[in-house]
């Protein structure tokens, strides 16, 4: 079956005119999460896409799609590197939308590029030593993965906290857009 006999079978438009051939829009990302390296540069961005469920995709600095390959380490990396230093309280959360909500009221805060379950030991390097809430999202692959990545903190020499929010949130972004705090 070609273009043109499927075309053809379909018919005009019903206006009378030619089929619409123009380009359409590109789509918009719904959020864009810039991971930053140590030094402040942009490494790679994080494309969250309209849809059911959550859709991803990367795109390194020079706009190459995809990470090749490539880690962009914990996210807000730079805000996390000054916190440490000053020894003060690093938030650990699951995606990058939790981590703006609390930074937004006024935390620190991080994430894993890639969600539950895909700690690295570069990671804990990061936080070796600091003070670190890690707060799960309330479902068994958050809470299994709180576990794991607490226990990894704690033999880094990490002081760590780990909380789950109450039965009527998922996660830390639900509880505070509900007025928890």
């Amino acid at each position: 079956c070609t273009d043109e006999a499927i075309r053809a079978a379909l018919g005009p438009p019903p206006d009378g005119g030619q089929p619409d051939d123009r380009p359409r829009p590109k789509r918009a990302p719904i959020r864009q999460h810039v991971y930053e390296g140590s030094d402040g540069l942009p490494v790679a961005v994080k494309l969250r896409w309209r849809g059911r469920g959550a859709r991803f995709s990367w795109e390194l600095s020079d706009g190459t799609s995809g990470l090749n390959g490539l880690d962009p380490g914990l996210y807000r990396r730079p805000e996390v590197d000054a916190a440490v230093r000053a020894g003060g309280v690093v938030w650990l959360v699951e995606g990058e939308h939790d981590a703006d909500t609390l930074v937004a009221v006024g935390l620190t805060a991080t994430t894993a590029p890639h969600g539950a379950g895909t700690w690295r030991p570069a990671y804990t390097a990061v936080l070796a030593g600091a003070t670190v809430v890690v707060l799960a999202d309330r479902d068994r692959k958050g809470v299994e993965y709180a576990r794991e990545v607490t226990a990894e903190l704690a033999a880094a020499g990490c002081t760590v906290t780990t909380l789950v929010p109450p039965s009527t949130a998922k996660d830390v972004t639900e509880l505070i857009d509900a007025g928890g705090s």
